[in-house]
């Protein structure tokens, strides 16, 4: 299956839509490459969208983002080095 053989809606209002169960899941559960760019990322959106990620993953997937982490992310992350 590929992205285009998906029913994927044409417009998606994401003020009331369930963006990770109509666009999310479903693209990324055929996706082989995922670009992100954003100005700001926090890790709940990675727990949305794990069944997606999930199969995405199995298919050998590749991800690469830019932009800004929340400021509790990045908390953890320098956490994680500092007890290293």
């Amino acid at each position: 299956m590929s992205l285009q053989d998906l029913q994927l809606p044409t417009v998606i209002d994401s003020s009331t839509a369930d963006m990770a169960g109509e666009f999310y899941v479903p693209a990324l559960s055929v996706s082989a490459n995922y670009d992100r760019g954003v100005g700001f990322f926090s890790s709940g959106w990675l727990r949305m969208v794990a069944q997606g990620l999930v199969a995405f993953a199995a298919n050998g997937g590749r991800a690469r983002q830019r932009g800004m982490t929340s400021l509790v992310d990045l908390s953890r992350s320098i956490k994680k080095e500092n007890a290293s």
